[in-house]
């Protein structure tokens, strides 16, 4: 542990991290080692390795991969005061043991050792492999990741299968909790459906993501005995929609988007007025334990299927269920009441309004992308709402909603109704461009979004026949362009040529 002690010393710089606490913590480690607790010495090395990988660089994670080494000796070894006989028996129960291979194993990957570190995670899964269906799944998904890593797809899907094999086989045995069983489930098929994903199978994967294993999460977190709620919900929705969106399959992806809107006020608990969607769900199952437990048909393979076997993966898990669409209208309506205007810095306006902001924004930007502009307008001012303490965020809400009601005055059912649609496309990019600009100071990434939000603007007054405030809106857009970015900037000379435009336009009107 000497060889050690010296590397923190002598290869990590002195401002990265307190190499002397650390050498004390290598120190007390060879303490525990000489009075015969290797055990103890072990989790204290796999500490050190811990802290050096977290620094996330080449030569730290070298030196961590050398205490992760260190700890592996360490743990491989009984302590003084245990008999031999128990040799055997702690052989796949050696927690220690499991962490510090998959430690190694994760840094070996790190630093492109892959062949390496598919060893020393099948070496962690062999350390657990008595230790229950948990411990188990949570070293052998390392090992099933590295092969993914390495493109190796085949051997992937063979190790997902096996995987499941394994729960089959527990399941049936009747060795495991209801929560051990689903936990594995969730975390196998994350794991395959990560494995279809790189290879831009999006759709297979988004149908595996969206259906057993979000059928799985929502039974584990409604599970009276679960220990915690690993995944969160929301996340869970909105990675789905991303590989739907991915496989082009707009109308499934948005779907998951509303459902995350929901999803995210239940489990911020928005304005103290929801639950989460677990919680709801365990108390719907009272009486119908059912509702909560492991199933067969949650597994993807095929193998070992009974053939009367009932599925319990809903059929349609992107369609917004009537409690959801509740919920939804409640949040919306909090943006129908608000009058728009510029926030400021401070606590955010709600319980979870921060969260609810963000998650209708990417709501919003897409329905915009799907050319649902009538749809659209509800996420973005409700976003702009919820983001108030955000000044950047809020901005970015007013600029789209500017969009989207720019865009639905050009629609030819509007035509009569444009003087009535573009001035609240006006007033949204008016508050974009202000809400970029805190106490009189400017970045240059917000003036860039400013005179962006003030060209749209200019371009409003323009169709208003408000030719003086474009003309005034416009020059705002070229000082501030000037200022802040410099004569030579794009978005400068983008406000220079928007100007000679509107002259152009004004000299063929003659005026």
């Amino acid at each position: 542990m000497e060889s050690l002690a010296r590397a923190v010393m002598t290869s990590i710089p002195p401002n990265a991290i307190d190499r002397q606490r650390v050498c004390e913590v290598i120190g007390r480690a060879e303490g525990a080692r000489a009075s015969g607790r290797r055990r103890d010495a072990a989790k204290m090395l796999i500490d050190v390795g811990g802290a050096l990988t977290r620094l996330q660089h080449e030569t730290a994670v070298a030196v961590a991969e050398q205490a992760f080494q260190c700890a592996v000796q360490q743990a491989r070894l009984n302590d003084e005061d245990v008999p031999e006989y128990m040799k055997n028996a702690t052989e796949g129960s050696n927690a220690e043991l499991g962490e510090a291979y998959a430690s190694l194993g994760n840094c070996e990957r790190a630093l492109g050792k892959l062949a390496d570190a598919e060893g020393h995670y099948k070496a962690a899964v062999k350390a657990v492999e008595d230790d229950g269906l948990e411990p188990f799944s949570n070293k052998f998904v390392l090992r099933v990741m590295v092969t993914r890593v390495r493109k190796d797809f085949q051997k992937h899907e063979q190790l997902c299968d096996a995987w499941e094999e394994t729960i089959r086989k527990a399941a049936r045995e009747g060795t495991e909790s209801q929560t051990a069983l689903l936990a594995a489930t969730g975390i196998c098929l994350q794991e395959r459906a990560g494995g279809m994903a790189e290879q831009k199978k999006f759709n297979e994967a988004a149908e595996l993501r969206g259906g057993k294993f979000l059928e799985t999460v929502l039974r584990l977190q409604a599970h009276g005995l679960r220990t915690k709620p690993d995944v969160l919900l929301p996340n869970v929705y909105d990675s789905i929609a991303a590989l739907y969106l991915q496989a082009k399959d707009i109308k499934k992806a948005l779907g998951f988007l509303h459902r995350a809107v929901a999803s995210t006020a239940c489990t911020e608990c928005y304005g103290d007025k929801f639950i989460p969607e677990g919680e709801t769900r365990g108390i719907k199952a009272e009486g119908k334990w059912d509702d909560v437990c492991w199933h067969p048909s949650l597994l993807a393979s095929k193998k070992g299927v009974e053939q009367d076997e009932v599925d319990v993966v809903p059929r349609a898990p992107w369609e917004v269920s009537p409690e959801e669409k509740k919920i939804i209208d409640q949040i919306l309506g909090v943006g129908d009441k608000w009058t728009m205007k510029k926030g400021k810095e401070g606590p955010e306006p709600a319980r979870g309004a921060n969260a609810l902001g963000h998650i209708l924004y990417t709501l919003g930007n897409h329905l915009m992308q799907a050319a649902k502009w009538e749809e659209a307008g509800r996420p973005l001012k409700t976003a702009a709402a919820m983001l108030q303490n955000d000044l950047d965020m809020q901005g970015n809400c007013f600029h789209l909603l500017g969009v989207v009601h720019f865009q639905i005055a050009k629609l030819p059912m509007n035509r009569a109704r444009v003087k009535e649609i573009l001035p609240r496309a006006a007033s949204s990019f008016a508050l974009a461009a202000d809400c970029r600009i805190v106490d009189g100071k400017c970045t240059k990434k917000g003036a860039a979004e400013s005179i962006n939000s003030l060209l749209f603007l200019g371009r409003c007054m323009f169709e208003l026949g408000e030719f003086e405030q474009t003309e005034q809106v416009t020059a705002q857009a070229i000082s501030l362009g000037r200022q802040v970015l410099g004569d030579n900037a794009k978005e400068t000379n983008e406000a220079i040529k928007a100007m000679m435009e509107f002259k152009r336009q004004m000299s063929m009107m003659g005026r």
